[in-house]
């Protein structure tokens, strides 16, 4: 049986238009994002046998970049098909953190598949 391994990118910062109240989206949010991700595990020391964990970070600072969403329910949703099409990932599971509400200190949503 095949094994995999799991690369993780926590907090990864990267800045969007985000939120329900046009207001919100009219400047750019900070986004904390933590990506766990598992690749079938490289059987040479060649970056081509795994995941390039660089330009997975400018992926979805470009992803960001280029789209507007309402919601970060959607917006992880939509960042977990453009990476799984993307890149040779099994399973995935992201957080978002956004800070907007005053008296918290973030809220967070986490997709798994």
């Amino acid at each position: 049986m095949a094994s995999t391994l799991t690369i993780t990118l926590e907090d990864l910062e990267i800045w969007t238009h985000i939120g329900v109240p046009e207001e919100e989206r009219a400047t750019h949010q900070k986004l904390l994002i933590t990506l766990n991700f598992s690749i079938p595990t490289p059987q040479n020391d060649q970056i081509a046998e795994t995941v390039d964990y660089a330009l997975v970070a400018q992926t979805i600072q470009q992803f960001a970049d280029k789209n507007t969403f309402l919601l970060i329910e959607t917006f992880a949703n939509q960042l977990a098909n453009e990476l799984q099409k993307r890149f040779p990932i099994l399973s995935i599971t992201l957080t978002l953190k956004k800070f907007i509400l005053p008296n918290c200190r973030w809220v967070a949503v986490t997709l798994t598949r």
